[in-house]
């Protein structure tokens, strides 16, 4: 997963309750997205509906590493 418009007001090294809030928040609705692919000759990112969200895709990687060991 990759956050293509992360707010440049959130600061990496910026630790206050405040910004750690809006990372969460970033964090959570980057999950409810849909899957983004790269175009690998334009490099431009495009949704691939037939994916799901971020939330199911992770879930279904998750799960196939879990039942490959």
């Amino acid at each position: 997963m990759q956050e293509y418009n992360l707010d440049p007001s959130i600061g990496g090294d910026d630790t206050t309750k405040e910004n750690l809030d809006k990372l969460v928040k970033a964090g959570e609705d980057l999950l409810e997205e849909t899957v983004k692919v790269m175009d690998v000759t334009s490099f431009v990112p495009y949704e691939k509906p037939t994916e799901g969200t971020n939330a199911q895709a992770l879930k279904r990687s998750v799960q196939f590493t879990y039942h490959n060991f």
